[in-house]
């Protein structure tokens, strides 16, 4: 009994041949299986690192320095936008009622590479006054007539907001898609700190871009950028003189983008930011 009852332990001990090769089959599959998984999280990897350099070279952007001149020359200014383009400002007439003011000017954009593009603005500004029982209401449009008229700087201006809408029509082109309507409206609020925002569109009837411009105190530098479909297009940011340009732009989308943005860093009367 013990003799027999030993050699069905050692049996038991030793696997049976069937035995070795279920196991064996079973130690392969899970080698197969952690090699598949290897391979997959490699391809995941080198996907996400292949996503990763196409998101930063789509955010890339070019920069073009702004050189302003400091004077006017018979109501001109030219502007050198790197070694893109050149911009002449032309200051056109002023007509003021009562609180309502017209404006008008002139931006020939040119490109170093030949192409240009000259257009008229329009800007409509409605002032707001203070309470009608305002101490001198009637002198107060009085006093704000001379300042529009004369310039004369010293006569205290009695509103405390304002609307002013730019609007425009921009051709870089001769397809009917290469024509472009511009507008833009800035309001101010002396309670909002003496902020300026602007936001506005830019369209041809089937592309359509968003505008969105601020001047915050204390420095009032402006802030402004142009985007389609949430991708920026053009910027200017606070602390940089230039304008960023997406790389890979059209030369027609990006003279189109240079002139909506120089009729941006105009303001009220006339002058850059």
């Amino acid at each position: 009994m013990k003799a027999g009852n030993r050699k069905q332990q050692i049996g038991l001990a030793i696997p049976a041949p069937a035995d070795r090769i279920c196991r064996f089959r079973q130690i392969t599959t899970m080698l197969l299986v952690i090699l598949s998984f290897s391979h997959v999280t490699a391809l995941t990897a080198a996907s996400s690192d292949d996503e990763e350099t196409i998101t930063k070279e789509s955010m890339a952007f070019e920069t073009h320095r702004i050189h302003r001149q400091n004077l006017q020359w018979f109501g001109k200014r030219k502007s050198r936008i790197g070694d893109y383009a050149e911009v002449t400002h032309n200051v056109g007439k002023v007509t003021t009622r009562y609180f309502k003011r017209d404006f008008e000017f002139s931006l020939h954009v040119a490109t170093f590479e030949g192409a240009a593009v000259k257009l008229n603005v329009k800007n409509h500004t409605v002032f707001a006054p203070l309470d009608d029982d305002h101490k001198g209401f009637v002198q107060d449009i009085v006093d704000f007539a001379v300042e529009e008229k004369w310039g004369i700087s010293d006569v205290e201006m009695t509103y405390d907001a304002y609307t002013s809408t730019y609007t425009a029509t921009i051709t870089t082109g001769d397809s009917p898609g290469d024509t472009w309507q511009f507008m833009a409206e800035r309001r101010w609020k002396a309670v909002d700190g003496d902020d300026l925002i602007a936001s506005g569109t830019l369209t041809n009837g089937s592309r359509t871009l968003h505008i969105e411009s601020s001047s915050v105190a204390p420095t009032f530098e402006p802030i402004a950028e142009i985007h389609e479909d949430g991708e920026v297009l053009c910027r200017r940011s606070s602390g940089i003189d230039g304008y960023d340009f997406r790389a890979g732009l059209s030369p027609d989308v990006k003279l189109l983008l240079l002139t909506a943005m120089e009729i941006l860093v105009i303001n009220v009367h006339g002058e850059y930011w």
